[in-house]
């Protein structure tokens, strides 16, 4: 691919923003407001869904939509691109005008107060806060369950080979913060 080194550098900056809101999104909690707490973690749940599906965008252009190193990602990963869209176009979901929503071009005709809402979240354990978005959709109510650290942690993996695939792993990125292979992966 032509400009893979450039791609792979955008790829690293999102994969740095995915590590460090990560952890902002993890260490935000008050044990006086913990609803507060929650809701600011949903919050950066949004932004860290966005930060990571970038990752995969640069990835695809760098490695190839068919690579081992994508394959994997949304392997693990399965909801996340479908997600992302949900995030993004909330204002078209919430009224139930969005694709998933949408049949013969008229909206779904909504029963419930919102086409998409944060079902319920919690955090703590190996996977970090967990998310669970519910839309309405045509098909009936679905749910996509976003998970922080497990979805960090497989970003930063992706983001290795990317730089790998790029030709910029070196041992500057091998030390790297944001790119190094978690130890548990």
């Amino acid at each position: 691919m032509a400009r893979a080194a450039e791609v792979a550098r955008w790829t690293h900056m999102w994969a740095a923003a995915a590590v460090h809101t990560c952890r902002q999104l993890e260490s935000t909690w008050d044990d006086d407001a913990p609803v507060a707490s929650v809701g600011a973690r949903d919050c950066l749940s949004l932004v860290l869904v966005d930060a990571i599906r970038n990752v995969v965008r640069g990835a695809e252009k760098v490695c190839g939509r068919d690579s081992e190193a994508v394959r994997t990602f949304v392997a693990a990963q399965p909801t996340l691109k479908t997600l992302r869209d949900r995030f993004e176009h909330f204002d078209v979901y919430v009224v139930g005008n969005g694709n998933a929503q949408r049949d013969n071009g008229k909206p779904l005709d909504l029963d419930v107060p919102s086409g998409v809402h944060v079902a319920s979240s919690h955090g703590g354990g190996d996977q970090g806060h967990v998310v669970v978005v519910r839309a309405a959709e045509k098909s009936g109510p679905t749910d996509y369950t976003f998970a922080s650290r497990s979805a960090t942690d497989a970003a930063r993996v992706l983001t290795w080979e990317t730089l790998l695939a790029a030709g910029l792993l070196d041992e500057r990125h091998a030390r790297c913060d944001t790119c190094k292979k978690p130890s548990h992966a």
